[in-house]
């Protein structure tokens, strides 16, 4: 059978090595005018391109000033300090840090009265670990040009670094100064005068150094905080199973509660302006004192809040300026030493009618009376 089927086929007319050699020229001729266009083909694709290209720069100049273009260019190409007549812009630079950040007559220094709390245990490569693993990517360097993700590297390759570090600045409570110069980035807010420094949204863009050491000191102090139950829970805001969600619930239970009962209500907001940036330091420490918190801690806390710096970048040089009150744009202690602050107000006795809670620096008051007279009165 096998024979029979053998003779029904024509013979190819070459040979097996010759047919290898054919296929391997035509593979050649395939690459040879693989990469060749036709001209036309060409002349087409110029064609399209150019008309795309028309179309979108249309689209561009067509925009809108709040359009989407519009932000991305902005956000990437930031307005010039504007510099007034003979004003160089660096002086001009220097005019808008002191206005922004106040040189206060309040006291900056307090004298530490001498913890008796035992320090907090040095810090675990664990605890250092976490905190660098977790950094954000893409996060614009400080003056010092080092980046999260060289964060990330040089622990990777040398792991003992960062804790020798770490654990000698919280041993010696030094907090280093160079690890505290925020380098300020402003952001103009939409429709204000250039020429106000109250026109700017201050950023500050701290050396990722100096953001892991004090993230790991706010969690040791947030740890002792919530575990010796020190804030009062009326404060909602920048803790952690606590949100704007709860702090509504509780605010409309209490107006509820009280309408059913046949009262007249009150409802008082308050919202304080500029917060963080006209925190007192004196104020931090002495709630740091007064929190009992780990001695260590508590010191090393002291040595970062002095002599903070903020520099601006402008092309004739740099403007700083000593940042003598509040807590930087930027900063993760920030959230927690608010908190800390603001449960002196929330600690205080108030009036059985009055009900004070409060997220993050926004305060509620609700106040209730027998009458709306009574309810005047009591305002």
């Amino acid at each position: 059978m096998q024979d029979e089927l053998k003779g029904s086929f024509p013979t190819l007319p070459y040979s097996e090595e010759q047919g290898e050699r054919f296929h391997q020229d035509v593979r050649d001729i395939e690459r040879r005018y693989q990469g060749r266009w036709d001209v036309n083909v060409l002349a087409d694709y110029c064609c399209i391109l150019r008309r795309e290209t028309e179309d979108g720069k249309s689209r561009c100049h067509g925009q809108q000033r709040a359009g989407r273009a519009s932000k991305c260019v902005k956000s990437v190409f930031p307005s010039q300090i504007p510099a007034r007549g003979s004003t160089s812009l660096q002086e001009a630079a220097q005019n808008i840090l002191d206005q922004i950040f106040l040189s206060t007559a309040i006291p900056t220094n307090y004298n530490l009265t001498t913890s008796t709390q035992p320090p907090d245990p040095p810090f675990s490569p664990h605890e250092i670990s976490a905190v660098i693993k977790h950094l954000p990517s893409g996060k614009a360097p400080c003056i010092d040009g080092i980046d999260n993700l060289l964060i990330k590297i040089i622990h990777k390759r040398f792991n003992n670094i960062f804790p020798t570090l770490f654990n000698k600045c919280l041993h010696l409570s030094c907090f280093p100064d160079s690890l505290k110069i925020g380098n300020i980035i402003l952001f103009q807010k939409r429709g204000k005068d250039q020429r106000l420094a109250s026109s700017f949204h201050p950023i500050s863009l701290l050396p990722t150094i100096g953001k892991v050491l004090e993230k790991l000191m706010t969690q040791r102090l947030t740890y002792h905080l919530e575990s010796t139950n020190s804030l009062n829970d009326r404060q909602r805001g920048f803790r952690e199973g606590k949100s704007v969600d709860t702090a509504i619930n509780k605010l409309l239970s209490k107006i509820k509660t009280a309408r059913r009962d046949g009262k007249h209500v009150l409802v008082l907001s308050i919202d304080i302006k500029g917060a963080f940036d006209n925190l007192q330091h004196r104020a931090i420490l002495k709630s740091l004192d007064a929190s009992a918190c780990p001695s260590n801690i508590n010191r090393l806390f002291n040595s970062l809040l002095q002599n903070r710096k903020v520099t601006l970048l402008t092309p004739q040089g740099r403007a700083t300026k000593d940042q003598k009150q509040g807590c930087p744009q930027g900063s993760c202690s920030g959230p927690d030493l608010w908190n800390l602050v603001a449960n002196e107000i929330l600690n205080q006795v108030w009036p059985d009618n009055v009900h004070i809670q409060a997220f993050a620096d926004d305060f509620v008051l609700v106040i209730k009376a027998d009458t709306n007279k009574s309810l005047v009165e009591d305002t």
